[in-house]
């Protein structure tokens, strides 16, 4: 109904997939406006995060239906940044967030910006047991397994935004 926002669904008790480019591998970040390398040496520091990166041609694509429903999962030191992209220029290649990445978006100890992929795209929706969330329209698209009937299978929706959180201090 449009108030929904999950990224992960189970049918028939098993963790299923959204769509994701590349389907295996990742995209390298060309650039990430702010931040380069100087001498050999990152010139931002490790929580320099940023909103902001550049695409290698062919990466996003700015046709792409509910642009921002799109997220990018930026795969480096150790952990997945959910970026959701909030707009895209075609001519720059620019991909700019509505949340900035918590690290600065370089791949570890490497002389190389950060890997990622892209996930929730309705244009990549193409293998048995893929599926995609449309928020404006309220509506989930899947595509079923052989033998997967609607009316013996059953979808779970999981919306938790966190599991667990610990606070407190080192010395407690």
């Amino acid at each position: 109904r449009g108030k929904g926002e999950f990224r992960q669904l189970f049918v028939s008790g098993e963790r299923r997939p959204r769509t994701r480019l590349p389907r295996q591998g990742f995209y390298w970040m060309k650039d990430v406006p702010g931040t380069g390398f100087h001498s050999g040496s990152m010139t931002s520091d490790l929580f320099a995060g940023t909103d902001t990166f550049v695409c290698s041609p062919g990466d996003i694509d700015g046709s792409w239906r509910n642009m921002n429903d799109v997220d990018v999962v930026a795969v480096h030191y150790w952990i997945e940044e959910r970026m959701p992209v909030e707009s895209f220029d075609k001519l720059t290649g620019e991909v700019k967030s509505s949340r900035r990445s918590m690290f600065v978006l370089k791949d570890d100890v490497a002389k190389r910006y950060a890997k990622y992929y892209v996930e929730n795209v309705f244009e990549a929706l193409t293998e048995p047991g893929q599926w995609y969330l449309d928020r404006p329209a309220g509506k989930v698209y899947y595509i079923p397994h052989p033998g997967e009937t609607l009316e013996e299978t059953e979808f779970v929706a999981c919306s938790a935004q966190q599991l667990l959180k610990l606070e407190g201090r080192p010395d407690e």
